[in-house]
């Protein structure tokens, strides 16, 4: 069953009065004697719902990962018309983000709803990659494809270093700039009517 933020109910990890936060995390329980005991981050994903995209959203569009400081390319991409539905873009500060809990469910939604997943490295210094790696993970688990463009990045040994060995996944297709990648993301949108 799917906790509300700020609801407290009987909690499944220890059977205790528990609040629940916005972010998936358990905040606290309630002691017998009114004080709060912190149980730190204990990620309750089994026991929530996942969030998906509701049965009347459409799929459309294509979702970006990359390292942040890429975001102006996806601007420009965005000036020429792709249809880019990433909305970390809009969050690229420091201080632009006040809740990360809310932008990860955002995106999870967003790349559920994605058509494709564009995954940009644009030189060995945009290694190592964080969030874009959960992003491709997220797309892998909800069956999209995924659009690699490695651009002056050496892929070494079977486990395809320093990327890793995902990039070998059925639906992963490797291209050598992100224009390539950008013109495959744009005709697979477009042969599916988009």
């Amino acid at each position: 069953m799917s906790k509300e933020r700020g609801e407290t109910t009987e909690c499944e990890y220890c059977g205790a009065p528990c609040t629940w936060e916005a972010s998936g995390f358990l905040s606290s329980t309630m002691n017998a004697d009114g004080t709060l005991t912190d149980h730190g981050p204990i990620l309750v994903a089994a026991y929530a719902e996942p969030t998906a995209a509701p049965p009347e959203a459409e799929q459309f569009g294509i979702y970006v990962a990359s390292r942040v400081k890429r975001a102006p390319v996806w601007e420009e991409y965005k000036r020429q018309g792709y249809p880019i539905i990433s909305t970390w873009l809009n969050e690229t500060g420091d201080d632009d983000t006040d809740d990360f809990g809310e932008l990860w469910a955002r995106i999870e939604s967003e790349i559920r709803r994605c058509e494709v997943l564009v995954f940009y490295a644009g030189g060995a210094e945009d290694f190592p990659f964080k969030g874009a790696y959960i992003e491709v993970g997220m797309a892998l688990a909800c069956g999209k494809p995924v659009l690699v463009a490695l651009e002056d990045v050496t892929l070494n040994g079977r486990t395809m270093r320093p990327i890793g060995s995902w990039i070998l996944d059925r639906r992963v297709k490797r291209f050598a700039s992100l224009p390539e990648a950008m013109t495959a993301a744009r005709a697979y949108l477009q042969r599916r009517g988009k």
